[in-house]
């Protein structure tokens, strides 16, 4: 008996990690891959976050990314308020990605509960995945919830996403003032934004230090 229940648990937990959902580590080369990938842009308010248990959720990682057992599956449940391309009848979504738990510093989605964003997602079987992981590709929107976007459809969608953080529409009435976040970063998510409009000279990004994330 003690033999067919060590076969019987192996079994098991063979059978679910086979069941398990497996999200590879995806990354963009730049901006305009950000928005390339994307089937919904939108700006929402993050709601909660979870790290799903394994066996249910693994990631498969790289070859240049090490300590997998700092890299976890996050799902952030997103309240949508204002969609900016594409289509989605939910009022709220659940949004995962391959996050590192581990010490680190950079440019990386630091996120929190309450948190009104900009997300580029792509479809991901019925829920959705950011087109980057880890990596920014969440920015901070800190100037209350908006109807529609500043500009009209002949500005490219990241200059009028830039402009979002410093325009007051009097004529809206959704727009309130508020300051989730620190207004600093609220102008480096503009700026990050506005360097990559079309023939902008793109700054370097903040690495993180490769010897606490194994991330070169």
């Amino acid at each position: 008996m003690p033999e067919a229940g060590r076969l019987a648990a192996a079994f098991a937990c063979l059978l679910l990690t086979g069941c398990g959902r497996v999200l590879e580590f995806n990354r963009a080369k730049d901006r305009a891959e950000l928005l390339s990938r994307a089937d919904l842009v939108f700006v929402g308010v993050i709601e909660r976050h979870e790290f799903p248990s394994w066996p249910w959720f693994r990631v498969s990682l790289p070859p240049d990314l090490s300590n997998q057992k700092y890299w976890q599956v996050l799902r952030r449940r997103v309240r949508i308020e204002t969609i900016l391309r594409g289509s989605e009848p939910r009022k709220t979504i659940d949004i995962y990605e391959v996050f590192w738990t581990g010490g680190t510093s950079g440019d990386w989605n630091l996120t929190w509960d309450g948190e009104r964003a900009l997300f580029f997602v792509r479809s991901d079987r019925a829920d959705y995945r950011l087109t980057q992981d880890w990596w920014r590709s969440i920015f901070p929107v800190t100037s209350g919830p908006h109807s529609r976007m500043p500009l009209d459809e002949t500005h490219s969608l990241y200059e009028r996403i830039a402009l979002m953080n410093w325009w007051i529409p009097g004529s809206d009435p959704t727009m309130r003032i508020s300051y989730p976040l620190p207004i600093q970063r609220s102008r480096e998510c503009s700026q990050h934004l506005a360097d990559h409009q079309v023939g902008a000279r793109p700054r370097q990004a903040p690495q993180p230090w490769s010897q606490s994330t194994g991330v070169s």
